[in-house]
């Protein structure tokens, strides 16, 4: 049943638990400072060995929101040892998903 959910924030055809309200949320609103995203791309063995790019489906924090205009604006703090050096790397929206 059709209903205003507060977590959405808009009438959607909510469960009890909200999930599907917290997964359109997810696919719709921007990624800000703070969010947790995963890492969605699975990379040539290059960029595997290159330490610049965490394992497909790590999660990690964003960091810091560069021109939206750059190729690859979001920097985000990896867990320790995902990637080489402090784990901090900008990645493009595409290879990102709000956790």
């Amino acid at each position: 049943m059709a209903q205003f959910c507060k977590i959405a924030g808009k009438v959607t055809n909510c469960t009890e638990n909200c999930k599907t309200c917290l997964e359109e949320e997810a696919k719709v609103r921007d990624i800000k400072v703070g969010d947790k995203v995963r890492y969605i791309i699975e990379d040539s063995i290059e960029d595997k060995e290159s330490g610049y790019y965490p394992p497909k489906g790590t999660i990690g924090v964003v960091i810091g929101i560069e021109d939206l205009d750059c190729p690859a604006p979001y920097h985000i703090q990896w867990p320790e040892g995902t990637t080489k050096w402090n784990g901090c790397w900008y990645v493009e929206k595409e290879n990102i998903e709000l956790v």
